[in-house]
């Protein structure tokens, strides 16, 4: 049995997010359809992250076991011949037999984009926040920098979650303009729904 790494990115536009659901479309289950052609048979698909309805990806990692052994650039081709035009492959590698996308991680990033220009645009329509109005970066940032060290985030969950440890690490959380786009970038040991 051979465990693999794939990195991949989305458009999450068409997507109830990555975790495969009996009633909605995903990339997990396109990923699957994707898998089972190449491999025939696979267990243990995870990934390192579950992700909200529309959700865009530029770097997830999925792990999954197969017994069936193939180069990985071998299937970083196959698999991009069978997904849809909106997932992508980009890289794969054999990891050690323990190792599992979500458990594994060491951290995740998000990343929130802001088009704050005086009009929109419509080629940001579908990735960036519009805010026409003047954002203080300085401001932003400050703020931004009371969210980085190690506190009990239960106070940010949604209501109805069964998770019981809710202390998280954020590594760091700031915000950068680059003339109308403005970028927040957050990465923690794990977030909370």
């Amino acid at each position: 049995m051979r465990n693999y790494l794939l990195s991949l990115r989305y458009n999450g536009k068409n997507y109830a997010g990555y975790q495969i659901q009996a009633n909605a479309n995903t990339v997990g289950a396109e990923l699957l359809k994707a898998l089972r052609v190449v491999f025939g048979q696979v267990t243990g698909l995870a990934g390192c992250s579950r992700t909200d309805s529309g959700v865009h990806a530029l770097c997830y990692a999925a792990s999954f076991q197969a017994e069936k052994e193939m180069d990985c650039q071998t299937v970083v081709r196959a698999l991009n011949y069978h997904l849809p035009g909106d997932i992508a492959v980009f890289a794969c590698r054999y990891v050690p037999e323990g190792f599992h996308a979500r458990y594994s991680v060491k951290s995740k990033e998000y990343i929130y984009r802001i088009y704050n220009g005086p009009q929109r645009n419509p080629f940001y329509h579908d990735f960036m926040l519009f805010y026409p109005q003047p954002l203080d970066i300085g401001l932003l940032n400050a703020a931004a920098a009371q969210l980085v060290g190690t506190y009990d985030f239960s106070a940010f969950m949604a209501s109805g979650s069964k998770i019981e440890d809710c202390v998280r690490t954020v590594y760091k959380a700031y915000f950068e303009r680059q003339d109308d786009l403005v970028t927040f970038h957050i990465a923690a040991d794990g977030f909370l729904y």
